[in-house]
């Protein structure tokens, strides 16, 4: 079986909208790889920093018991009421006056989780 002139051009045309649209599919999927690798790496920063953030509740919440010698309700109004003075950015703030007691580590993760 031969093939015609007209096939063969018609066959080449497809093969190369095939290898076009082939070669757009392999750039957006590397582009799309890119931009989930970005998002990644800002998942676990994101993370890291909310866990931080958690340490630092669960510090403030357990000084503030030993102080008081009470329990605080750790809902979200009372941590606000508590921390709205407090900024963690500030050179005073880890002088603010809160008294620092040295607990060991155990203590604070049992306490708070």
């Amino acid at each position: 079986m031969f093939l015609h002139k007209k096939q063969v051009d018609q066959l080449r045309t497809t093969k190369q909208q095939l290898l076009t649209a082939l070669n757009n599919t392999t750039q957006n999927y590397a582009a799309a790889e890119a931009q989930n690798s970005v998002l990644r790496t800002q998942m676990i920063e994101l993370e890291s920093r909310l866990s931080a953030l958690r340490d630092i509740i669960c510090y403030m919440n357990a000084n503030l018991q030993v102080s008081n010698s009470a329990t605080i309700n750790a809902n979200p109004s009372t941590i606000m009421g508590v921390t709205a003075n407090y900024d963690a950015f500030d050179a005073s703030a880890w002088n603010s006056g809160m008294p620092m007691v040295q607990q060991p580590i155990d203590h604070l993760l049992y306490q708070c989780f």
